[in-house]
């Protein structure tokens, strides 16, 4: 979760190229965006996989089971 945003924030703040083009601000600027898409990259990938049979379970048609009733007697929070 921190490591590929720090490493693209750097990658990109020290891209030499960058930084003759558009200078060294410009640059910082691009590096942020660069981290924070890493960022959002980075949660993206962890939520796909953490609930990927979740929604193989909706494609497939079996998200929307009746709620029955008498189960709740089993339950010891109702």
């Amino acid at each position: 979760m921190f490591v590929l945003p720090f490493t693209a924030f750097f990658l990109v703040q020290r891209n030499e190229h960058l930084i003759e083009t558009y200078g060294v601000h410009k640059t910082n600027n691009v590096a942020a965006l660069a981290a924070v898409g890493a960022t959002q990259l980075t949660i993206m990938i962890i939520v796909i996989f953490k609930y990927w049979e979740d929604f193989m379970i909706v494609l497939r048609g079996e998200g929307h089971l009746p709620y029955d009733k008498s189960l709740t007697k089993d339950s010891e929070y109702f």
